[in-house]
């Protein structure tokens, strides 16, 4: 089963689809954040490329909707999660409230895998893909498949200022370089592929220092969008700064 989620993922990654991290924030600094792979318009394409790579049917023309609870497999895999390190296992146990919808409609060319997570403060969401990584990581006894992670993403909210920040990690000189190579080999994947930032706020918006920022006509949602490739280069393109009337 496992190697058959990895394929389906390979798959959406080999064609152009586009990620959408949005977060809803309130005044409070609490709110959720919607992580969604929207693949809809290329799902005969995807389906080809699993059907020739696969000798196990995968039936991804069927109409489905589904939503798997982060928490409920994370309790099924319990015994494998007490294997690893105390640290593996307190980051894995942050995935806890996060859920996962699988959405397919070949008929209304809709495909959406959307990661979903309601959080008290925003301050305290971070690391998004340190997480997923780890959660692809249970029952995976071939370590070297994990990638060294150079990046997370931090956010900071007080009163009427609003962050989203690059945090670097420093690596090792092994970790530097597969990181580098992960990002050489990794090309394919991202070519045509978009990554796009939907912020809303409930105040308006007064100004926000990303240039390429849309803000929407009620002032209350902006927009920023870049390829993934060029993100891969230069991850700071999606930091900025918002002022909130």
């Amino acid at each position: 089963m496992k190697k058959l989620c990895l394929l389906f993922v390979t798959a959406i990654l080999l064609i152009s689809c586009e990620i959408q991290e949005e977060i809803y924030l309130h005044n409070d600094g609490s709110g959720n954040i919607n992580f969604v792979i929207d693949y809809g318009n290329q799902l005969s394409t995807m389906k080809g490329f699993v059907n020739s790579n696969s000798k196990n049917k995968i039936n991804i023309g069927k109409k489905t909707d589904t939503i798997i609870y982060f928490k409920d497999f994370i309790d099924q895999n319990k015994d494998s999660i007490g294997l690893l390190s105390l640290e593996d296992q307190k980051t894995i146990n942050e995935l806890k409230n996060f859920s996962m919808r699988m959405n397919i409609d070949p008929d209304q060319k809709i495909g959406k895998m959307a990661i979903s997570n309601e959080f008290k403060h925003i301050s305290k969401l971070g690391h998004f893909e340190e997480l997923m990584q780890k959660a692809s990581s249970i029952n995976n006894k071939n370590k070297e498949t994990k990638y060294p992670i150079k990046y997370n993403t931090g956010f900071d909210f007080k009163r009427k200022k609003f962050k989203r920040f690059v945090i670097e990690k420093k690596l090792s000189k092994e970790d530097e370089n597969k990181y580098q190579a992960n990002i050489k080999n990794s090309k394919l994947f991202f070519s045509g592929i978009n990554y796009k930032l939907v912020y809303h706020f409930d105040r308006k918006i007064k100004k926000v220092t990303n240039k390429d920022a849309v803000i929407s006509d009620d002032k209350k949602t902006l927009e920023i969008s870049y390829p993934m490739d060029t993100l891969t280069l230069n991850p700071y393109l999606l930091e900025f700064e918002v002022t909130l009337k």
